[in-house]
């Protein structure tokens, strides 16, 4: 295994879909195969940051701090289901572990807004000094 690739959300197993941190970048992977990526200026995990992903069979949006890095049209096939495997700081089975603290997680079953973004982010702002 590739001790550079940490897998911060696993949905599904061996993996629908995926979003790591590899080699200074975010990627989006479904089934071992890279969607998207965006470089990122600053390594994750050395202090707190807020990361909100938009993402939908069409297209995925990130923003890292409330600043949008990322917005591209992709294809998914399975956003996953209420069957699949839902890993947390890892890839299933047990690798590609996050090297970092996670501190707060929050999975929606629609899409936000801007201004819900921008509001979870001035709250995780507040709580977590980023």
């Amino acid at each position: 295994p590739n001790d550079k690739r940490q897998t911060i959300l696993q949905i599904g197993a061996p993996y629908t879909w995926l979003l790591r941190y590899h080699e200074d970048s975010l990627q989006i992977v479904e089934d071992a195969q890279v969607l998207a990526t965006v470089s990122l200026s600053q390594e994750l995990f050395t202090e707190p940051v807020h990361i909100a992903v938009l993402l939908t069979k069409e297209n995925c949006s990130i923003k890292l701090n409330n600043t949008s890095i990322l917005n591209t049209q992709l294809s998914i096939q399975n956003l996953g289901d209420t069957n699949d495997w839902l890993c947390i700081g890892s890839e299933f089975p047990n690798r590609a572990f996050m090297q970092g603290t996670l501190y707060s997680l929050r999975l929606y079953n629609k899409i936000l807004t801007d201004q819900d973004i921008t509001t979870n982010y001035l709250l995780e702002k507040e709580r977590w000094a980023l």
